[in-house]
Parts: structure tokens; sequence; C-alpha cells
């Protein structure tokens, strides 16, 4: 049997007498159409194929023939593997390819692909040994094994069919005849690829960051001794049937290796470099400080455990123990792993070092979100220096917490005694045991035991794998007074919790839902002590960035008319968005059903407030909520985590009036800050047509975001009132650079108020002397009645509200006067950055 076979579990199939002439019937029995039938087969002369065109040119075909395939991946050069377009390339010298037999020999792979009608393919041609070359269908053998390539994504797509003989494909490790994946047809019928059934994929998912080969070969001579195949391409999306799960190879040293080691791997350890490297670069996107930041080499974290006697599994595991001149203790410092999800009960591992008297080097499971530490392990065992046998299999259990996403943690803090750490090829199992090659059963020792902080359970509902992440949560609403503190306003009922619980109402009985330690309800507010609906009040979340598309939160209550639920607000309390819940009863969240989601995608790096209320006393007059988050993941998920109809509770959706009080990266400073508006500096040419008047370079804007410069292309962290700002870095789409442009701006003639005494503004640039800042000038002569010349070179964008500046103009109350904003400095720190020039009484708004 052929190692295919063997590895397939397969003997050799007897092919059905209804195809194959050999069986004993004349030829007469086997229809003439049929491939396997060799004797004065005449199938047609096959059409010379035309020259398909490089892979990358304009004219590449992208053509579907009797196949469809909606995958975006499927013709990105990048992902293309194989698609046998240009034979010619394939077989010139140097191409990296490895060609036998047939292969070697034929420049023309089509065979009956050319010839027969309803051939499917992808591009100009496929390949089928059928009558490749001219000759016949069975005997012609030969194999294919292309250069090495990297696997990048989970999966390789294909197209084929053949004989259920020794014909297939086989994915390899790089330059060797390791088979990491093998595929065998069983389609004897067909010598062409027909139809969409003759997608399959290999499922590559464990070989990510792996150099690979594909190996494709016809080896049968006899009956149904063909195959037929084309286009191979790694994608992101499975096609067709599974053709094999691809598995890692793994070598013992010293240790019995379980027989699920290869699946659902974490991680090897046998790479530092590649560990290092980002997943974006194929790399596993470890982390790393101290000693073992920036590795140079694969071996740069293995110290001891390249000692003969140490176990490992493949080619070295982490330890760091140092080597050679080096004390075993002298290194220190942390790798973390990138975030990945728990979908099993245990995470199994070899470990060794550290004492119990020395608990400074450990092995950490921590919240990906939080960094919060979920378990931790220290293996006691370091004499040896090195992991040696079974008996340092260990295992944390994680069974409480499936579904997390979490980072594996490995700690050295420690020069003392016993202060080293090894790990090697850490991978999650929900095997408790496994055998040794003894049959004796092996038990790996409790590595810790994973539980979830009180804060971040869940009762009666499902959470999201992002629901903790570090500045995307608004408010958990466990402990009222830290709330307040931490800048929240109470009003009404909500006012002076008395304790702790002062806030959670019904939401204390069993059936109810949160997520935390505790939610809220205002039925049975303040420990029942106005009933259930007529508590009334407001909790308003301190400015608060919009840093994601989606603002996620649990709630019930109310009948959809009466006023409760919750309200985005802007930085002076106007109403960018209003949902009521329509959930009457019961008086408190009990599950996934009250999920629900505001499209904020709009206003991504605004600031707003995030209000919850409870305005009715009567009948229904409850709201009951809790987590508040903000999240990108698409409400319409289908990962079975939270339901794919949430609750839409709409979209902020403004127009160019509601605009012009978004505050981005910044906020409007007064509560009467969009009223008397000097300059808003949304569009250059709105604000000429409205009397400003522009000199130098500001003059003949070319459209309305002329003036924009660098708060344009520093759109995540410039800020802007309304929809722009000002720079004259890079003014007018960067026409003379950063510095160089100079000109000024003159608003239109206004009256000081004594109502609105103060000029404020946004402003950034200059150095405290080069000529950039904003004058006000008499309206009657232009004289200068003050003066702001501006101190702040860097950036070259206003970015905060810190930039707000201020200039008390009470003294000229009732006066004619103007603003003139001016950049006269073409060298060092010359350019000016600003908005929102307007004047205010000065008072703060409250929400």
């Amino acid at each position: 049997m052929n190692k295919f076979s063997e590895r397939m579990g397969l003997v050799p199939l007897a092919v059905s007498c209804l195809v194959l002439a050999a069986c004993g019937s004349s030829d007469s029995d086997v229809p003439d159409t049929l491939p396997g039938k060799n004797l004065d087969v005449v199938i047609g002369e096959p059409e010379e194929p035309e020259q398909p065109e490089e892979p990358g040119d304009d004219t590449y075909n992208e053509e579907l023939v009797n196949v469809s395939n909606d995958d975006p991946d499927l013709f990105v050069q990048a992902n293309i593997v194989a698609d046998f377009e240009d034979i010619d390339a394939i077989q010139a010298s140097g191409s990296g390819w490895t060609l036998t037999g047939v292969f070697a020999d034929v420049d023309d792979w089509t065979g009956v692909t050319s010839s027969i009608e309803g051939a499917a393919r992808v591009g100009s041609a496929a390949v089928s040994t059928c009558e490749i070359g001219g000759n016949d269908c069975d005997s012609n053998v030969g194999s294919i094994l292309t250069p090495p390539f990297t696997v990048t994504s989970d999966y390789l797509n294909f197209l084929m069919t053949g004989g259920a003989t020794a014909v297939g494909a086989e994915v390899r490790l790089a330059g060797t005849d390791t088979v990491l994946a093998a595929f065998q047809p069983n389609s004897c019928g067909r010598a062409t690829i027909t139809d969409n059934d003759d997608w399959f994929h290999f499922d590559i998912s464990a070989l990510r960051g792996e150099e690979v080969q594909l190996y494709l070969f016809d080896n049968e001579e006899g009956g149904c001794g063909f195959i037929s195949f084309d286009h191979f391409y790694q994608s992101g999306m499975a096609i067709g049937a599974v053709a094999d799960v691809a598995e890692v190879p793994l070598e013992p040293f010293n240790v019995t290796l379980p027989e699920d080691a290869s699946a659902n791997v974490i991680s090897r350890f046998d790479n530092a470099v590649k560990m290092t490297t980002s997943v974006e670069d194929n790399g596993e996107g470890w982390s790393a400080t101290g000693d073992f930041e920036a590795p140079a080499s694969a071996d740069a974290w293995q110290g001891n455990s390249a000692n003969l006697n140490a176990a490992r599994i493949g080619d070295r595991g982490f330890s760091s123990c140092a080597t050679g001149d080096t004390a075993c203790e002298a290194q220190t410092g942390t790798i973390t792993s990138a975030a990945f999800a728990i979908n099993s009960d245990y995470i199994r591992f070899l470990a060794a070092g550290g004492s119990a008297d020395n608990q400074e080097v450990s092995i950490n499971l921590l919240r990906a979100g939080t960094n919060e530490v979920l378990a931790s392990f220290t293996p006691e065992t370091c004499d040896p220096t090195y992991m040696n046998g079974d008996d340092d299999w260990y295992h944390m259990d994680v069974s409480a917490i499936q579904g997390q996403n979490v980072r594996l943690e490995i700690v050295d803090n420690s020069t003392e005694a016993c202060g080293f750490i090894s790990i090697d090829h850490a991978y999650q199992t929900s095997a408790l045991s496994f055998e040794d090659d003894d049959g004796v059963e092996v038990i790996p020792d409790v590595g810790g035991v994973a539980d979830i902080p009180a804060e971040f359970k869940s009762y009666n509902v499902d959470v999201a794998a992002d629901a903790f992440e570090e500045g995307a949560v608004v408010a958990n609403f466990d402990e009222p007074q830290a709330m307040l503190d931490a800048g929240w306003t109470a009003s009404g009922d909500f006012a002076s919790p008395a304790s702790e619980t002062a806030w959670a109402g019904t939401t204390v009985v069993d059936a109810s839902a949160r997520v935390g330690i505790q939610a809220v309800s205002t039925c049975e507010l303040n420990d029942n002590a106005a009933g259930c609906d007529a508590p009334v009040g407001a909790l308003t979340s301190p400015l608060t960035t919009i840093i994601d598309p989606y603002l996620y939160f649990l709630m019930a209550g109310g009948n959809g008319e009466v006023p409760v639920g919750l309200r985005v607000l802007d930085s002076i309390g106007n109403e960018l968005i209003n949902y009521s819940p329509a959930t009457c009863g019961p008086s408190h969240i009990d599950g996934n059903d009250d999920w629900t989601f505001i499209d904020q995608s709009m206003i991504h790096g605004a600031k707003v407030y995030y209000q919850l209320y409870d305005e009715e006393s009567g009948g229904c007059g409850f709201v009951s909520f809790d987590h508040l988050y903000q999240t990108d993941r698409d409400p319409a998920s289908t990962d079975g985590v939270l339901p794919a109809d949430m609750i839409n509770a709409g979209a902020i959706i403004l127009d160019d009036t509601q605009m012009q009080s978004i505050g981005f990266n910044s906020s409007l400073p007064y509560a009467d800050s969009n009223e008397t508006v000097i300059g808003r500096f949304d569009d250059a040419e709105a604000e000429l047509a409205a009397g400003w008047v522009a000199t130098g370079d500001f003059a003949n804007p070319a459209d309305g975001q002329a003036w924009q410069g660098t708060t344009r292309d520093e759109v995540d962290v410039a800020a802007h009132i309304g929809v722009g700002a000002v720079s004259t870095c890079e003014l007018n789409n960067n026409a003379s650079g950063c510095d160089a442009p100079t000109g000024t701006l003159t608003s239109p003639t206004f009256t000081v108020s004594a109502d609105k005494p103060i000029l404020a503004f946004m402003m950034k640039g200059g150095n405290g002397t080069a000529p950039v800042g904003l004058r006000v000038l008499s309206a009657t002569d232009d004289s200068e009645l003050e003066n702001h010349i501006s101190n702040s070179c860097g950036p070259s964008h206003i970015d905060g509200d810190d930039d707000w500046v201020e200039i008390d103009l009470s003294a000229y109350a009732g006066d004619d006067v103007k603003v003139e904003i001016y950049d006269n400095e073409p060298g060092g720190c010359g350019f000016v950055s600003f908005d929102h020039v307007h004047m205010t009484s000065g008072t703060v708004y409250t929400p």
C-alpha cells in the first residue's frame, strides 16, 4: 500500500464494472464516452488551447466556466498557489516547480478538458491526465510539486475529480516528504471537473506561518488512473467539501505526545522570532519584555530546554534558565500571547521552574480585554533545571470560562534561587488524561483553575468576548458611589445612594439578568422606598469619546411611550438619539433578548453624554438596565453568543445644523457655545460668503475643505467642532508644505455683548514669538485691542479641550469689533490651527 493510502486509512478500491472494461466486459459494453476504456477511444481531436495571460496582467482571465464561487479571495494573486494558466512558466528552468512523468514531458496539460463540452474550469485552462498530450486516458502518470509557500489563511480551496486510485493531492512540510494533509478523489466516471460538487478544501488553519508545498500526483496506470484539477488558492472562506484537516507534525523528546496534541495549539514555542511576529505577518503575535524582548533568532528563548535530557515537543521549548556562562536565574521578563478564545475544558502544557519559596515565576492566564489574572501557576520544580518527563505535564482547568478571550503570560520576575520558568507545547483539550507509550494513564497535575472575578461574571445572560475591553466599558453599575466619584451625575431618586445596592431594585431577584456584581432597576429603587413606578431620576455619564461604531446595553421596562430609556446628548445637552424600551414586564432585565444596540458610527470621535432616565411615575414607569459599553462587533453577527436579532435602538443620524454642535476629540466649553458663533470654519467657501475676508494663502480656496490642512489628515486625533477645523500646516491640500503658507482671516464686524463678553476659540501653533495667533480689532479704525500669540508648536493641529483659549472682552461691551486670525511666519513653527470662534457668557452646561 502506498504512503497516501496508509495516511488516509484506505485500501485499494475495486472500480465498478460499469465503468471499466477491465472487469471482464467486452468493449461494446462500455460507453465510449466514459474514461477508463482505453481501446479505440475517440473523444475528438483536442483543440489547441489559447495561451493564457500572465497572472497580474490587466487581461488575466478571471472567467468561471460551469462552476461558481463568490469568494473574494478567488483571484487575489497573493493567495493563488497554482492556477495552471501558464505551463511554460511552470516548466521553465529555475521556476521552483518539480515535475515528473507526463507533467515534465508534455506542455499541454488540459487533456480532455479542452474537448468535452461541459467541462468546468477557473480561468483559461484546467488540468486532466486523461488524454494529456494526446495520450490515452489511464496510463499517464506523473507528479507536480509546487515551490514552497507560506500558509497565510485557514483554507486551501481547489477543484478536483478523478479515480478512486493512487491519484490525489497532498500538503507537505516544505523540503520534506512529511504529509500534513491528503485527499484522494472518488469520481471515476468523470475525467474532467464538471460542476460545484468538485470544489474541495483543506483546512490548513493549524499550519499558519508554516512553509509547505502542494504535491499533486497520478500514480495509477490502470482503470480510473486519471485526475483532473484546477485553481488551488488560500482563503479565509471554506469552499466545497472538506478534503482533510491538516495537522502539525510533532516529534516528542523524553516525553509522551498525547494523541490530541497537534490540534488546538496555542504555541509550540519552537521559534521565538515567529512567535513575536505579528499575526498579520503570519506570526503568532506574542509580545515580550525584559531579556526576552526582540529575539534575534529562532532559538533565542530555548535556554536549558536544549539539554539532551530535557523533555520537549518539537525543536525546543521556552526556558528563562540561561545557559553558558550566565547564571540560570539571571534572566527576567515576560512573554504574552495574542488573544485566543477558550473552547475546551483544559489548557495543557509542559512546565518547570520556581519553588514553594519562589513564586515570582509563573504561568498566568489573563483576560484579554483587561489583563485580569484568571489563573496563575508556579510549577515548583527546579531540580533539574528543565522539564524531564511526563511528570511535568500540567493543565489549567478553564471549563468555567468557555468562550472568553484570554492571553497566556509567562513571567520571570526573579533572579533568586529557582528563579526560572520553562514551558512547552501549550494547547487546549477537553481530555482529562492520556496514555503513555506503555498504555499507562497519565493525568496531568492541576496547574491552576481559572475563574471569572465577580465583576466579570454574568447571570442569566451571555456576553460577547469584547464586553470588558479596557476603555470601552462606559458603565457596569456595580458600585453607585464609585460611579459618582468617577464623574457620573445622579438626579432624582438616583441621587445620594444610601448603599451599594441602592440602585439594584428588583434586579436582586434570582430570575434577573446581570453582568458583574449588580444591575439597575428603578422598580423598587432605594430598597423599595417608593414602590415600583414612582421613582424617577437620571444617571448621566461624564463626557465620553465615541471610539467604536456601536453602543451595547441591556435594557427593559416602559411600554414604548412613557419617558424611560437612554438618551445620547452632545456636549451642551442637545439630544442626538433617544430610545425607550417597550417591555413593561418583568420589572428587571432577564436574558439575552434584552441586549440592545445603538449605531453611533456617524460621529466616531465625538464627545457625548449617555443618559439613562426614568421620567414616568405612572404605569410601566420603570426602567432596568446594565452594562453599557462600546464595541465594533456587528450586532447581526451569527457567532451564537448574542442573538442575531438584537434590539435595534436606532442610529445617530444628524443633519448639518445638528453637526455644528458636535465636538470631535473635543467639546464645547459652555452651554451657549453654539449660539453666538463668529466663525465655524466647517466650509471655507461658506465662511467667505458669510463675510470673512481672506488674504495670502487663505484667499481663493479651491473648495470648502481647502483650509483644513493637517486637521483633515490626522482625523483620528485632530479636534474640531462640527465637520472641520483649520490648520495652515499643509493648507490648500499641502500646496506649500507646513510652515510656508501665510495669510489672514478677518471676521465680519460684531458687537460685544455684556451678557456674553468672553471670546472663546480653539487654537494651537507658533512658539510664542512667531507671528501667528488671533487679534481683536476695533471695527472703527482696525486698531489692536487684544492679541493672543499661540505658543504650542506641535502638533500642527488642535487636538483636545486643552486648546481652548479665552479672551475677556467685557471692557469693550457695546463696541463693534472684528477678529483677525493670522499666520505671518513662513519659518519654524510658522503655522496656526484653530476652530469655533464664538462669544459666551461662560456658564457651564450641567446635564
